[in-house]
C-alpha cells in the first residue's frame, strides 16, 4: 500500500515520524489533523459555588475501558471533595458496552447519569454544560488522537483523561491552546492533586483568545477542505 499510494495522509505528528523510520517514505506524506465541528458555543448558566461539579464524558465506552476502576478511583476522591464543601456528578452521553453500563446503574454512591446515544451537537451541548471533560485512554493512545479531544477542547472546558499517566501528544495540543488538563493515572493516583484539580476545574476555562484560535485553525471544514486539495485532481 506504502509503495502504491501516490500520497499518504496522517493525523499526528508522532504518527509521522513512526511511519517515516518505518518505511523511509517522505515524499507525499502529509500531517492533517483531525477536528473538530463548528457547533455553537452554549452560554453558561449561573452556578454556585456549592454546586455539584459536573464531569462529562462523550462518546463509545467498549469492554476495554475498565469503569469499575474509574469509579472506585473517583470515589475515593470524595472526602477531599466533601473537606471542601463540593460533591461530583458524572454524566456520560454515547453507547456503553453492557457490562460497563451494568457498573454505572448499579452504582449508588456517585450520581451518575446515563443519557445513551445522542447526535454529535447534543452531545457536544452536554460536554460544553459540564465543569470537566472525561477523556478515558491508556498506553495505546501513543501516536493516536481521539476525535473526541478536538470536541472537548471546542467546548473551552478543563479535561480530566483518566488510564496513563502521560501522552505527549494529548500533552501538547492541550498546552499550544491553553487547556488546562490533568493526567489520572490507573491504578497509580496522587489523589490530593486529582482532588485539587477537579475542585479547582470551574474556574480554569480556556482563555477566549485560545479557543477563538483552536476553533478556527480546527475547524473540521476547513481541515476537509486542505485534506481533499491534496488531491488536486483538474475537473474534479
Amino acid at each position: 500500500c506504502v509503495n502504491l499510494a501516490d500520497s499518504i495522509s496522517l493525523t499526528t505528528q508522532s504518527q509521522l515520524e513512526h511511519f517515516r523510520a518505518s518505511f523511509g517514505r517522505r515524499h507525499d506524506v502529509f500531517l492533517k489533523l483531525n477536528g473538530c465541528d463548528n457547533f455553537l458555543l452554549t452560554s453558561s448558566e449561573a452556578r454556585k459555588e456549592t454546586d455539584p461539579i459536573r464531569l462529562c464524558h462523550s462518546g463509545s465506552i467498549g469492554g476495554h475501558n475498565s469503569l469499575g476502576d474509574v469509579l472506585t478511583l473517583l470515589k475515593s476522591l470524595r472526602p477531599i471533595l466533601q473537606a471542601n464543601g463540593r460533591e461530583i456528578e458524572l454524566k456520560f452521553c454515547g453507547m456503553i458496552a453492557d457490562a460497563q453500563k451494568e457498573l454505572l446503574l448499579a452504582e449508588r454512591e456517585l450520581n451518575i447519569m446515563v443519557h445513551g446515544q445522542l447526535t454529535p451537537e447534543q452531545a457536544y451541548n452536554e460536554s460544553a454544560a459540564a465543569d470537566i471533560n472525561l477523556l478515558l485512554i491508556d498506553q495505546r493512545f501513543q501516536r493516536y488522537l481521539p476525535g473526541k479531544l478536538f470536541g472537548y477542547i471546542a467546548t473551552g472546558n478543563p479535561i480530566l483523561i483518566i488510564g496513563t499517566e502521560f501522552s505527549f501528544e494529548i500533552a501538547k495540543i492541550c498546552d499550544d491552546y491553553g487547556v488546562a488538563h490533568f493526567f489520572f493515572n490507573l491504578p497509580q493516583v496522587d489523589q490530593v492533586a486529582c482532588a485539587n484539580f477537579i475542585l479547582n476545574a470551574p474556574r480554569e476555562k480556556t482563555a477566549p483568545e485560545h479557543l477563538v484560535k483552536f476553533r478556527r485553525n480546527l475547524n473540521r471544514k476547513t481541515l476537509a477542505k486542505t485534506f481533499f486539495d491534496i488531491f488536486n485532481v483538474e475537473g474534479h
